[in-house]
Formats: C-alpha cells, structure tokens, sequence
C-alpha cells in the first residue's frame, strides 16, 4: 500500500474555540470550466463532481481577469466572466451562481462558486469564495482586493474568505501581494491575516485530462513556512481541474468537519479552519487538543502544561491501515519547523480517539 499524504492544523492562542460536530465531508475548493480557462459549463462541472467524482462539495473559481485565457489552444475561446460578467452572476440559469443554486441540495451536495484572483507571475492566485459579483479590484492589488470584499459581501453579509493557492510563485517578494501594504511585512500579514483561511497544500494536476494521477505538488514546507510567519491557516486541496475531471483527476481531497451539508455549514467550517487535505478520498481525521478541533485558536493553557491532545482516524475501506503520525510544534518567527517534536504509530480505525501524550507547550503563541 502506497503512504498517504495527510496535513492537518492546530493553533493554541487566544480566541475562544468554537462548537464543532464530527462529521467530514470530501471535495476540492479550485477548479475552473469554460467561463475562464477550464473546459465545460458549470451545470456540467457540479454535476459530474457529485455524479462521477462522487465528491459531497466542489468550488468552482474561475479567474477574474484576462490573462486567463493564454494556455493550451483549445481553451481559447474568448468565454470569460472577464469579458462578460453575467456568465458569473447574471439571470441565465447557465451563470455559475445560479448553475451553484440548482445543484445545490442540502444534506446531499453543495456547489460553491467563487473567483481566482491576480497572476501567478505577479502576486500568485488567491481564491475568492462567495464573492458576490465579478471582482473589478485591479489584477495585482491585494489592497485594493481587500477594500473590495469589504464593500461586496457573501452570501452571509461578511467580507468572502480567501485562500492562498498553490504557494511559492515565481516572485516571493510579491507573493499575495507582501509589496501591496506599504512595503511592511507585518502590514501586510495583519491585513490579510483576517481575510485568509486556507492554503492550497495539494494541488492538480491542472491540465490532466484523465483520471487516478496524483497531486502535481504537495507544498508541505510553503504551508509551515506561512503558518511561522503568523497567519492562521488550514491545509486545504484543491485539482484545479481544467479539462472534464472534476473530482476524478486524482483522489486528493478537502476535508472538511461541519454541522452539515449545507452551504452555510461549510463556508462556516472553511472560515474556521475546520479542514484538511488528504490523499486518500475518504480518510477521515478528527484531531483535538481538548474539546477544540483542529484550526481552532484557543486559550493558552499554562507554560509548560501537557497539551490534551487526541486523534480520531477512520478509513471505511482500509480499516486495518497502519498509519505514522507526526506532531509538529511551532510559533510565529524564526524558521519553521522541520522535525517533529513527536511520532505516533497507529493501527487501524480508533474506535475511540488516540491519545498523542507528551507533546507541552513551551511558549505563548504556539500551534
């Protein structure tokens, strides 16, 4: 059996945990069809994802300017919200907002739109979820991004979450957009820090046009990188499909612990960090530190303290899978961590969550 690649989070700070339920639910938060630089319309897209992909979530976020639409020949067909906004949200029951709202069922499937911002070359790609209409913030400007969501609410009145995608663009010093807030990296980090939730960790690959591949890149050290320079973050997976394979491209998922089906319930648990990416398609990961669940940023307990630390795995069709667990400890500052503190070996589904012991936390602001 091939090893599995699987990165979850916990932050231990300051903020009240929130209420949680222990149900997971699988999907992928980026991927593209026609109305950008992907293949396919959207009603296409939900479906296949929930028929044949056989996913419970999908995000649809198709790029927001025009550049997009400078890859592979067939792609270039000059059907981008860019160049006609309505295919995003207008009255047609093809726009991807009302192609979201019909396949939406609750308790069964939600389909999640949203928009991927600036260029990889200039800023890298940030997801957009939510977002009312198209985003006429200037490509390039994550200041001005920012100003925009806060003017232009989701669907739940707030300013749209945000995620890094597929980190390590080909400029750091403009990486989304750290030359955008007066030149200031800890400008830059304390204005976006509210509006960023997730990291694509695992992501593609973006132009395959068949089935069972593999992430294209597993960005395991740009997360811990991100994590250290203070934002609070969860490892999400996205393929970033661009041709017909909406969650068949490869097994990789975005896992995410909510109430419900429902797309408030999700939004809800990607905004607080309720989520994970994993390899394997139905690997379900529960890991607590007490009664807070992983993402959730927490009371610091006493310097020194042994932190309660749990995991609950299951795998409905490998039950009896070995599994190696690795405890990272960390805090803003310095270099990141690259060893971990402790390892854990486990076998099978734990009826019961595992108990990580020995694992203290050392100073304020760890995770």
């Amino acid at each position: 059996m091939r090893g599995i690649f699987v990165i979850i989070a916990a932050c231990a700070l300051f903020v009240a945990p929130a209420a949680f339920a222990q149900q997971v639910y699988f999907g992928t938060l980026h991927s593209h069809t026609r109305i950008s630089d992907g293949s396919g319309t959207p009603a296409e897209a939900y479906k296949f994802a929930r028929d044949k992909g056989k996913l419970d979530f999908i995000a649809l976020t198709e790029h927001n300017h025009l550049e997009a639409e400078s890859g592979a020949k067939d792609r270039k067909d000059g059907i981008l919200i860019a160049n006609t906004p309505a295919l995003y949200d207008g009255p047609s029951g093809g726009s991807l907002k009302n192609a979201a709202a019909a396949a939406t069922k609750d308790g069964k499937f939600v389909a999640l739109y949203g928009q991927e911002y600036s260029t990889i070359s200039h800023g890298n790609h940030v997801n957009v979820f939510d977002a009312p209409s198209l985003i006429d913030a200037p490509v390039r400007k994550f200041d001005e991004l920012l100003a925009w969501t806060a003017a232009h609410p989701d669907s739940f009145g707030r300013p749209s979450l945000l995620q890094f995608n597929h980190p390590g663009s080909e400029d750091e010093e403009e990486e989304y957009g750290r030359d955008d807030f007066g030149g200031s990296e800890l400008a830059w980090i304390a204005a976006m820090r509210p509006h960023v939730g997730l990291i694509e960790m695992l992501n593609g690959p973006a132009m395959n046009k068949d089935p069972g591949a593999r992430s294209s890149e597993a960005h395991q050290g740009d997360y811990f990188k991100y994590l250290n320079l203070g934002f609070h973050l969860a490892p999400s997976a996205g393929q970033d499909n661009h041709y017909k394979t909406w969650g068949a491209s490869t097994d990789a998922r975005a896992a995410v612990i909510a109430n419900g089906l429902t797309k408030r319930d999700i939004l809800d648990a990607m905004r607080a960090r309720h989520v994970y990416a994993t390899e394997d398609k139905n690997l379900e990961i529960v890991f607590r530190s007490g009664n807070s669940l992983q993402g959730d940023i927490v009371p610091a307990p006493a310097i020194d303290s042994e932190l309660p630390l749990s995991v609950f795995i299951r795998d409905r069709d490998e039950p009896n899978a070995s599994y190696r667990v690795e405890v990272y400890v960390d805090a803003p500052g310095g270099d990141p961590a690259t060893r971990p503190a402790e390892v854990f070996r486990l076998e099978g589904n734990t009826a019961t969550p595992a108990r990580l012991d020995g694992i203290r936390l050392t100073e304020a602001g760890q995770f």
